[in-house]
Order: structure tokens, then sequence, then C-alpha cells
């Protein structure tokens, strides 16, 4: 199953209220998934990458992840030459316009992946949408394997 499709069943079982609805959308979406898939499946939907009594976490905060997603939207307007950007003394590109935009969507919608998601629809309809070049669609196994390296 390609991740797209298994990102938006996990959208829609996190909008279902009602737990024998979600139970019928889980066996539903199991039964979609291939063999190999179903071990990938169930730890990204628990949000890990291995089992609890294994260590691993990724060390990212919320500060580094909103910078990323501020210079990644400073670069996507640099490709587009409309706007110019100023090194500071460090050689540090300034991009505190889009840092405190990435923050304020944070904050108004209380989540930093729904921002995240928001600001990448956003960057990909503003580079041509549909009109560009389709990216390939990864698998759930392929996603999982490269966050687990």
């Amino acid at each position: 199953m390609n991740f797209a499709n298994f990102s938006k069943a996990l959208e829609q079982l996190e909008q279902t209220p009602s737990r024998l609805e979600m139970t019928e959308q889980l066996a539903q979406l199991y039964q979609q998934l291939d063999t190999g898939e179903i071990g990938a499946a169930i730890y990204l939907m628990q949000g890990r990458l291995v089992p609890q009594y294994e260590s691993l976490e990724f060390n990212l905060s919320t500060k580094m992840i909103q910078r990323a997603l501020a210079r990644l939207m400073e670069r996507h307007q640099e490709a587009d030459n409309s706007a110019t950007t100023q090194s500071n003394f460090f050689g540090e590109e300034n991009n505190n316009q889009f840092l405190s935009i990435v923050q304020q969507k944070t904050k108004k919608l209380g989540d930093l992946g729904l921002a995240t998601a928001e600001i990448l629809q956003e960057l990909w309809l503003n580079s041509g949408g549909l009109n560009s070049s389709p990216s390939p669609m990864l698998q759930i196994t392929e996603v999982f394997f490269a966050l687990k390296k």
C-alpha cells in the first residue's frame, strides 16, 4: 500500500468518534495491507519504529522542526526569485519572517503536524501543484525503513 493512502486512512480513523467504527476501519485497513507491510504499519500507527523495550529517539524538538519548515519556505521563495535573502554575521540566512509564519500556523492549528501539512500543501500548490511532475508513490515499508535508518 502506498503511504499516501495509508495516511488518508489514518486521518479518517482519527476523525471517527465511535470505537466500533474505528475497529471496522482498522479491519478494512489490515485487509488492504500486504503481509510484509503489516508490521511496519502497526509500528507507524503507534508512532514508533521499534518495540517499546528498545530505545530509539529522533531527538527533534518543536523549534528545530519549525526552523526546518521556515528554511524550506525560504528556499521555495528563493526558487521563485521573489525574495532576496540576507545573511547574518555567521552566514546564516535570516528567515525570521518565515519562522513567525510557521509559529503562527502551529499556534492557530494547535498541532505542529497539521501546520506542517498545511504549509507543505501551500508550497505544493504554489509550485504548480497538479501541473508539476508527480512524485513517486512511496510504499509504507519504504517510509518505515527510511525513518528507521
